[in-house]
């Protein structure tokens, strides 16, 4: 299971990045003959390479490999060459400033960036500044619009609704939320607690846990005990789902459960 979801997360990637690269000429076309006349053009991408985000971040990376790789085999951009620069802002918003200040400095054309939230609110005014192409190839919560910001994801109004009415068609009707205390955990909260007595669906609790935390074992007996038939889950990084899922699993929780989510499973 675990092998086909990280074949399709590079799949996905691949896709929204491939058709950026081909669509997004025309925006590096004009920020790179803007600054000199060299052939080529060169693309930053911040990922997570290291932290609690590495695992995503990494088949991020992969995927812009991919798609730089099949750009310049069909003949590249500008009559050169796409370079690939790669920064790793470890899974942190303040580190991932840094790396996008670096890579500014270094004269990118533009930035392809597969980052969390908290680090897109956090580098965002860094492209502004510098006047370049910001390409955020992620699903988020949406609303974020700039001159600058191209979205290639998918955002969470696009699927709250519809995971809520699939899982009443399936007979759910108790609902508890699991998320990361992270921006994109409490939002994508809000939006399903907003949803969900609209489609006759009860929220019976939510948590918000801290990226890394190991022991879920009392917030498990808090789910059981509160009778919900539906778990949403927004926990955020890898290593979260990972021991969430497995004392969930191991506690036989899963055993009376729906449950819908970013990376759950």
């Amino acid at each position: 299971m675990r092998e086909r979801s990280m074949q399709f997360a590079v799949r996905k990637y691949a896709l929204s990045l491939g058709l950026l690269a081909a669509s997004a000429t025309g925006l590096w076309a004009w920020n790179a003959q803007a600054q000199s006349n060299e052939k080529g053009a060169t693309v930053g991408f911040v990922t997570e390479l290291s932290g609690n985000i590495s695992l995503i971040g990494e088949a991020g990376l992969q995927s812009a490999q991919l798609a730089v790789d099949e750009v310049n085999a069909a003949g590249g951009v500008l009559g050169g060459r796409l370079e690939l620069k790669v920064a790793d802002d470890a899974s942190d918003p303040q580190t991932a400033r840094q790396v996008w200040e670096k890579l500014v400095a270094e004269n990118v054309d533009a930035v392809i960036f597969r980052e969390t939230s908290a680090a897109r609110v956090a580098v965002l005014p860094v492209a502004e500044k510098a006047n370049i192409p910001a390409i955020y190839a992620n699903a988020y919560e949406g609303g974020d619009c700039r001159p600058i910001l191209y979205t290639a994801g998918e955002i969470e109004p696009q699927k709250v609704v519809a995971y809520l009415k699939f899982l009443k068609s399936k007979g759910a009707s108790k609902i508890f939320i699991l998320a990361s205390d992270i921006n994109w955990g409490r939002i994508v909260t809000e939006m399903v607690k907003k949803a969900a007595p609209e489609l006759g669906l009860a929220i019976l609790g939510e948590e918000f846990t801290p990226y890394n935390t190991t022991d879920y074992s009392p917030i498990i007996t808090k789910i059981r005990n509160s009778g919900a038939d539906v778990l949403v889950s927004g926990l955020g990084g890898a290593p979260d789902n990972v021991a969430f899922f497995k004392q969930a699993r191991s506690s036989g929780l899963m055993r009376s459960l729906k449950v819908v989510g970013n990376l759950a499973l």
